[in-house]
């Protein structure tokens, strides 16, 4: 039986918007930004004992996702079967690609709306005795590349979602089966050793993507406005940023994120207003002084923007503290 005093979680539940989500998810830090207009429901499961953590999520909007894995894991993801439409770290991937966060957790990728993936987060030791159990190769050597991605076979996706399906509804069914040590087996012995040996059978190397011009300059872009998602920032400042043209820069946006580069700049300081009026302590703050901190002079606009996007108006999501 698993000690007593090691850390054991489990949770599956819905949250009205993403936000209530990120405040409630566990070890992973995470920075979305809603793309597209409508309410934001999501879900999350969370299997957790010790450092090892098994989730899938489920998002029903379109996001700009960045954040961090569990610190001190090497994090590992497959969407779920028929998910498509997702970038991630500058290249398109599929239900069948393997995403093998780097060692520093670090993550960015665009998702449309059906949005659903497995995650597996685990210690670089575990993933080491693993690979020894197998007779494979060191997970340092086999994993030794920036923004992995591995293409499966159809079968090995299946196989691999199908054997992280099963874990994540023995736990929904049973949450119990975490005080038990077959399960612990499977979390902490048998799912790492499925992934490295999915990983050593495979004949293709992994690879880091290739970065065009067009994706250069929208990094440089992105990096430019999360400096100070406060400060209104025009596309004629992408340019001088950049150092391309504004057509270079509309199709990198629309291509990536789905929207002009007008659109995102202007979605950016809407999710920013919103996470300022979801924090805020009542009293001390005005919806105006939140929305003018964030370039909206203009109040009647600004709320009829707010609502449209998050389907509800600021007052209301001051109201929901």
């Amino acid at each position: 039986m698993p000690s007593d005093n090691i850390h054991r979680y489990a949770f599956t539940k819905r949250f009205s918007d993403f936000e209530e989500l990120a405040e409630n998810v566990r070890a992973w830090d995470l920075d979305f930004r809603q793309l597209d207009a409508g309410e934001s429901p999501a879900e999350m499961t969370q299997i957790g004992y010790a450092n090892i953590q098994l989730g899938h999520a489920s998002f029903h909007r379109r996001y700009d996702q960045r954040g961090g894995t569990p610190p001190g894991t090497r994090t590992f993801a497959l969407l779920d079967e028929g998910v498509t439409g997702v970038s991630w770290c500058g290249r398109r991937v599929t239900d069948q690609t393997l995403l093998m966060f780097d060692s520093s957790g670090s993550f960015e990728s665009v998702s449309q709306p059906g949005f659903k993936v497995f995650t597996f987060a685990i210690p670089m030791e575990t993933l080491a005795r693993s690979a020894e159990a197998y007779g494979l190769q060191r997970p340092e050597q086999a994993i030794s590349y920036i923004d992995n991605t591995l293409e499966l076979t159809p079968s090995t996706a299946r196989a691999l979602r199908q054997h992280m399906g099963q874990l994540k509804s023995a736990t929904i069914l049973d949450p119990t089966v975490l005080d038990r040590s077959e399960f612990i087996h499977e979390l902490d012995s048998v799912l790492p050793g499925h992934i490295m040996k999915t990983i050593a059978a495979s004949k293709e190397t992994p690879k880091r993507p290739q970065l065009r011009t067009r994706h250069l300059a929208l990094r440089k872009a992105v990096d430019f406005i999360n400096v100070s998602p406060e400060i209104v920032i025009t596309v004629n400042d992408l340019c001088r940023i950049t150092g391309v043209s504004e057509r270079t820069l509309q199709y990198a946006f629309k291509e990536y994120f789905g929207v002009s580069p007008k659109r995102y700049l202007v979605n950016v300081r809407l999710n920013a207003v919103r996470k300022a009026l979801l924090t805020a302590a009542p009293g001390e703050i005005t919806i105006t002084d939140i929305a003018h901190r964030f370039g909206f002079w203009h109040m009647g606009q600004f709320a009829a923007d707010y609502q449209r996007m998050f389907g509800e108006l600021p007052s209301e999501s001051i109201r929901a503290l």
